[in-house]
């Protein structure tokens, strides 16, 4: 009920924009330049390794840099000082589903316990000190990744980092994914 309330109050809060064929580079690239300063601060490098060429998807521009600025944001607070975080993007094609753009999102922080982990995307869930977080930017990011017929994925392991990885569908195939399931 509380994630079904949620929704309620985001798509009422939200204009609902018009979802396009996008270039998931150049949006990665805009999120980099906005993280700029705080990473800068926070003395943490910020590398990108994207794989030139890729295919559109298809999708909302803000909704997606959302993602991108949710899960950035929660990797730059479980670097420290001086820590890093890899932006990656490449296709990989299925034989059941067809084509995937991938980005990964991995950081150097202190990671999650395994325990935890299955509630990341859970609603108000957080392990971040009072007043420090709401617990939404990751049950958030999730349920958008889903309305892009994508999936969003993390592994973990305590003071080795976080890695994210976020498959998006192929915008030429997504009539075949609304279809299919």
């Amino acid at each position: 009920r509380i994630t079904a309330s949620i929704q309620n109050l985001l798509d009422t809060t939200r204009p609902h924009e018009a979802m396009e064929r996008l270039d998931l580079n150049k949006i990665i690239e805009e999120t980099a330049l906005l993280m700029h300063p705080e990473a800068l601060s926070k003395q943490i490098t910020v590398t990108r390794a994207l794989q030139e060429g890729l295919p559109l998807v298809y999708g909302s521009r803000s909704r997606l840099q959302e993602v991108f600025l949710n899960i950035m944001d929660s990797a730059m607070d479980a670097c420290a000082e001086g820590g890093s975080i890899e932006v990656t993007t490449r296709l990989r094609g299925e034989k059941d589903t067809g084509p995937w753009v991938i980005t990964a999102i991995k950081d150097s922080g202190r990671g999650i316990p395994a325990e935890y982990l299955s509630c990341i995307f859970t609603p108000f869930y957080t392990t971040k000190a009072y007043g420090q977080g709401t617990g939404l930017g990751l049950a958030i990011s999730h349920e958008i990744i889903q309305t892009h017929h994508g999936r969003i994925t993390v592994e973990s392991e305590p003071g080795k980092g976080t890695s994210f990885m976020i498959q998006l569908p192929v915008a030429e195939h997504i009539r075949e994914r609304i279809t299919h399931g």
